[in-house]
């Protein structure tokens, strides 16, 4: 699971809100916002639309997509003392 997907379960579970009733605060449909909660990227424009929800920066949201928090990898240093 991304970061990205993490925050949007989160926001809707947070304001009781189903996946329609989010779906019409951003102008999409239902079936989208499912996708986009199942791995799927946004487009460019429901970045930008995502980014005014969450009250940031459509750059912090975008990189949000790469993090993956269901295996984040453990800090640099303690890879190289592991292969030593």
């Amino acid at each position: 699971m991304n970061k990205l997907q993490e925050r949007l379960i989160s926001y809707r579970d947070e304001k009781e809100l189903s996946q329609a009733q989010f779906a019409e605060l951003i102008g999409v449909d239902q079936p989208t916002v499912g996708r986009w909660e199942k791995g799927r990227f946004p487009s460019k424009r429901n970045m930008h639309n995502l980014a005014r929800l969450f009250a940031c920066d459509v750059r912090k949201l975008a990189g949000e997509l790469y993090e993956d928090t269901s295996n984040p990898t453990p800090p640099r240093d303690q890879t190289e003392r592991a292969s030593s």
